[in-house]
């Protein structure tokens, strides 16, 4: 992030670990856009989420998705 050309390198970049659900691992970025506009905004952080993405891939990880059984009992 720090390196993106439409964050701003003058404000910090902070990560921070907010806990552990029963699927998840909350992780929060923040960072300073230089971008004022709503939409161009929305595709910087649709890049980000990607990038993110990509590089837990790469990292041979997973994304944690919840699962939901269904079992359907037939009375006789």
């Amino acid at each position: 992030l720090e390196s993106h050309p439409q964050i701003d390198s003058e404000l910090p970049v902070q990560v921070y670990l907010l806990g552990f659900k029963s699927s998840s691992i909350d992780i929060e970025c923040k960072a300073y856009t230089l971008i004022t506009q709503y939409d161009p905004y929305m595709e910087l952080r649709q890049a980000i989420l990607f990038a993110v993405y990509q590089m837990i891939r790469q990292a041979n990880a997973a994304m944690p998705f919840p699962v939901t059984e269904v079992h359907i009992i037939q009375n006789t």
